[in-house]
């Protein structure tokens, strides 16, 4: 789902989509032969995108190994929503771009139940890698090698959250591509999800980006 933000990515038609067949999502061998099998597509369908680019990935997709490498190759930007595996199979260790878990795959990349330990790890195992971890009614928090980032959520009547995670990621990476403000697009990105949560459905749920701007609360 993408908000009316003037996507930063660009969708073309005819993009393959590799579904995950049941029981395989943990077999790092299948993996591999995957990623080799689906190189030559991957480089096919990136010969679309420009190098400042952004790609978002998600376990949904089978090729994930093979869109993060083909992409990191090309110079793009590569942001993993949804990452999990408490091995950490499916999220390449020295991964460098962006990771945005919930906080129950948080734990399960870890084995951490603590915030603060979840943090630790995550930081220990991807170094070079920005975390925005989403917190539901508490928030968010946005974590690199430099910086920890808090935004609380918005106080709202929560009608439906099919589509919170992805309105709030969708919102953050459009608003962090257009200001390469953090604390901004933490923000907006939780405004963006608690007007989603008080809206029944799921695509017909997500805000568009003005009327959020022209309710926000000026920040010093």
């Amino acid at each position: 789902m993408t908000p009316d933000t003037s996507p930063p990515w660009r969708a073309r038609a005819g993009t393959p989509s590799f579904k995950s067949p049941p029981g395989r999502e943990l077999d790092r061998d299948f993996w591999r032969r995957q990623s080799r099998h689906h190189r030559g597509g991957c480089d096919a369908v990136a010969g679309a995108f420009a190098a400042d680019d952004t790609v978002l990935v998600q376990n949904e997709v089978s090729a994930v190994p093979a869109i993060i490498r083909t992409a990191k190759a090309r110079g793009m930007r590569v942001v993993f929503n949804r990452p999990h595996d408490a091995r950490g199979g499916r999220v390449p260790f020295g991964f460098g771009g962006s990771l945005c878990p919930e906080r129950s795959r948080g734990e399960a990349l870890t084995g951490e139940v603590e915030l603060a330990k979840v943090r630790r790890v995550l930081q220990a195992r991807f170094p070079h890698a920005v975390v925005v971890l989403t917190l539901g009614a508490q928030g968010a928090v946005y974590f690199d090698a430099q910086a920890l980032l808090q935004q609380p959520a918005e106080r709202v009547e929560a009608v439906d959250t099919t589509a919170a995670g992805d309105t709030f990621v969708g919102f953050f990476l459009a608003e962090m591509i257009r200001t390469n403000d953090p604390p901004k697009a933490l923000r907006l990105a939780c405004r963006a999800a608690a007007v989603c949560v008080t809206r029944p459905g799921a695509a017909d749920s997500i805000p568009r980006r003005q009327e959020l701007v022209a309710s926000e609360v000026p920040h010093e």
